[in-house]
């Protein structure tokens, strides 16, 4: 049995952990939806060969490229291999011919088809990690971990016992207040 004050605290911090869960949601949510009014683009990251910069299910935001592509950055690309799919790599050079060579940071070796600047989407501006895991669950058809379902499951418990918050007044004052106030009109009365 708990006793009424550890109860009372934790419950408190159930709900500060479910806030804080919330307000970093809101966060990542707000730097994966507003650069879209800019011309930005998302794509979710489905392999590990940009680790450890980038991994498997963050999400990335993608920038028009503005000017040529130099080789240090990571850009976005239909894969020369494989068209019906896009890479996010780094510039390792850019050949004679006008094309760049692409390389994942955890890869050994380039890319082994070179990559013509039509085919490059932009650049890779801002990585926001885990928020892309539930496309990379879906398309990979990989369960998520038992820890993230238990973490997933203990946030949405700390968020269920509690209702919308009232503002402006805390609970069991609000039928005292409106008795012992009833408007401008008793106020005018007394005072006359």
């Amino acid at each position: 049995m708990i006793p009424g004050t550890a109860l009372v605290w934790l419950a408190a911090m159930a709900r500060a952990a479910a806030d804080a869960g919330t307000t970093l949601l809101a966060g990542l949510l707000f730097w994966a939806l507003v650069p879209l009014a800019a011309g930005w683009h998302t794509d979710v990251i489905l392999s590990g060969s940009m680790q450890p910069q980038i991994c498997a299910g963050d999400l990335v935001l993608v920038a028009p490229a503005a000017g040529p592509v130099r080789p240090g950055q990571v850009i976005e690309f239909t894969d020369p291999a494989q068209p019906q799919r896009q890479l996010v790599h780094r510039v390792v050079s850019r050949n004679a011919d006008g094309t760049l060579t692409t390389r994942g940071d955890a890869n050994r070796g380039p890319d082994s088809t070179t990559v013509p600047p039509a085919d490059v989407h932009g650049l890779a501006r801002l990585r926001i990690p885990w928020l892309g895991l539930p496309v990379f669950w879906l398309r990979q058809h990989t369960p998520p971990s038992p820890a993230t379902v238990l973490m997933l499951c203990g946030y949405l418990a700390a968020l269920l016992p509690y209702g919308p918050r009232r503002v402006g007044r805390h609970r069991g004052q609000g039928r005292a207040a409106r008795r012992s106030h009833s408007g401008p009109a008793s106020a005018m009365s007394s005072s006359v």
